[in-house]
């Protein structure tokens, strides 16, 4: 945490004698409608664990699967100054990273032994509402978000071992709490520029994959969380 504020307010500081010549007022008014567009990296970190096969067993290990992908916000919001210091606001937005985590795990059953069974989580889209508090200190502004978030989860299984034919997949939306910290600052009286950290936990859900043969139903419980990093532009109509 102290390295992004180190990281997003010093180049603001060595900027900030260029920026104060631009024709803005001193102390930019933070209300009214705004939109903006910001990029940076999403982390999945996901837990899993095999639950069951039809009476076939896991390795019982209990697994935490990391993916990086770059990452692409869009959003839409309102926002009021109080006694022209708090700002509080409401923020629709569009989060989108195609990432996955891959994880190999061990299947044990009394008939066919011991043999390999290949998972995969992706997530994509995701569409959230966040309400922000922020104190404003003339141009910059830091504050806090709290809101949620639904995203799109598919979880998949099969297995390369020849006759065991485990092969399936299940998408699932799941709604999950989302907390953020960051700051912007006041390029101009409608321009800011901004960087922000958000973590997104989800409820453990199960997903249910099928042998393609029998149907046996093969079950996958998966925890997952989002951390982001993202800096970006808004515009104040």
């Amino acid at each position: 945490m102290k390295f992004f504020f180190i990281t997003l307010i010093l180049p603001l500081t060595l900027l900030s004698p260029v920026l104060s010549a631009a024709s803005s007022p001193a102390s930019p008014s933070n209300k009214g409608f705004y939109m903006g567009v910001g990029l940076g990296a999403a982390t999945l970190k996901t837990g899993m664990k095999v639950d069951s096969l039809d009476g076939v067993t896991s390795d019982k290990v209990k697994r935490t699967l990391n993916a990086t992908a770059p990452s692409f916000h869009g959003f839409l919001g309102y926002e009021k100054t109080i006694k022209d210091i708090y700002v509080v606001g409401v923020e629709g937005h569009y989060f989108y990273a195609n990432e996955r985590t891959d994880s190999t795990m061990n299947l044990r059953s009394a008939g066919w032994g011991g043999f390999e069974t290949n998972h995969r989580i992706k997530a994509s889209h995701s569409y959230g509402l966040n309400i922000s508090f922020g104190r404003q200190f003339d141009r910059i502004t830091p504050y806090l978000k709290l809101g949620g978030l639904c995203s799109n989860f598919e979880v998949s299984a099969s297995s390369p071992d020849a006759g065991k034919n485990i092969e399936g997949s299940q998408k699932i939306k799941k709604f999950g709490f989302a907390s953020g910290v960051g700051a912007r600052y006041a390029i101009s009286s409608r321009l800011d520029f901004f960087g922000e950290t958000q973590s997104i936990f989800y409820p453990s859900f199960k997903s249910k994959n099928f042998d393609g043969d029998a149907g046996e139903q093969h079950f996958v419980t998966v925890d997952p969380w989002f951390f982001m990093f993202l800096m970006g532009l808004r515009w104040k109509f």
